[in-house]
């Protein structure tokens, strides 16, 4: 049973922590250990001219290698494409070995527990004090809408270094473990969200997207409030989220589990991500993005400035989608 603390007012003593690296999760993370009193570093090298702009932003100090950045904190955040968090723990292991002290390390990307074992693996058990963490929540809702989930042996550290800012429940003594509520929580979600762009998308080659949607509302009203939460964030991280659907897959056929549903939800977010990267096709041309789009700005309060039947070219469409992809998070 999870053990959850909820936000107090005490402060921990200042120490200098390593966020790798500062995309959107990231800077949130960042931010927040700053308005704790915190220092927080990075290293921006080869990283994406937005993400250098973010860290700049946020008040981050760049290093000027990863060495660098990982010899002088007190705690490493790593925050990073589930596709690379091995890799990125196999980068800082050398410098870890040449530390007189241990730092905390806090893993914190969605990956499967049979993954965050091979982090651990690649780390070394003995070269920091480990925690596995997952965010279950949008970025910009930290404080409010979000809940960090730990575990491991120093599950009780971090756990410490941010109840005073957000929710923290501990779930378990094994790395293991809040890896696997990550896999529930967001497999649940993202396959919700992969189902509704595949129904969205056949509604809309057939004229009955508005059915559709007043449909689902009148039937499942619980329902909309959360797709209205989920959808318009797809365009954006359809690629990430298609990489943590193959993470669920992976945790079940560990398990011995069929795993059709998460990696049929993967493929439909690959369509996703590829249909945003290479754009329109001819115009009426159906795509998961426009799909996704519709439904979501379907489901928004009729008062909304936009709605369906304000579309008529795809000139209008393609403001549509501009719309939400850059819609705040």
């Amino acid at each position: 049973m999870a053990t959850v603390s909820n936000m107090t007012t005490g402060r921990t003593n200042p120490l200098t922590c390593a966020v790798l690296y500062p995309g959107e999760m990231g800077s949130a993370l960042a931010q927040m250990l700053l308005d704790l009193g915190h220092r927080v570093i990075t290293v921006t090298e080869g990283r994406s001219d937005k993400t250098v702009a973010r860290a700049t932003n946020a008040g981050i100090e760049a290093r000027h290698s990863l060495a660098e950045v990982v010899t002088e904190a007190d705690v490493v955040l790593s925050v990073i494409h589930p596709a690379g968090a091995v890799d990125l723990a196999e980068r800082i292991a050398p410098s870890l070995a040449c530390r007189k002290n241990v730092p905390l390390f806090i893993e914190l990307n969605s990956i499967s527990p049979a993954t965050v074992d091979d982090v651990l693996r690649a780390i070394g058990p003995k070269l920091c004090r480990f925690c596995s963490a997952t965010i279950h929540g949008l970025a910009n809702r930290l404080r409010t809408g979000a809940r960090l989930y730990v575990s491991g042996p120093a599950a009780n550290e971090a756990a410490e270094l941010f109840r005073s800012a957000m929710e923290v429940a501990h779930v378990g003594e094994s790395v293991g473990d809040a890896k696997a509520i990550k896999m529930l929580l967001g497999g649940f979600t993202k396959q919700l969200a992969a189902l509704s762009i595949e129904l969205a998308s056949v509604a809309d080659v057939n004229g009955m997207t508005g059915a559709f949607v007043e449909a689902l509302e009148h039937h499942y009203p619980a329902v909309a409030p959360i797709l209205r939460r989920l959808l318009p964030t797809y365009p954006r991280h359809a690629q990430r989220r298609s990489t943590e659907l193959r993470e669920v897959a992976e945790w079940m056929r560990a398990s011995g589990l069929r795993c059709d549903l998460p990696l049929a939800g993967s493929h439909t977010l690959e369509r996703l991500a590829d249909h945003v990267h290479r754009g329109h096709g001819p115009a009426g041309d159906p795509g998961e993005s426009l799909a996704a789009a519709l439904l979501a700005v379907s489901l928004r309060p009729r008062n909304s400035s936009f709605h369906e039947s304000q579309l008529t070219s795809s000139s209008d469409v393609r403001l549509l989608e501009e719309r939400i992809v850059s819609c705040p998070r």
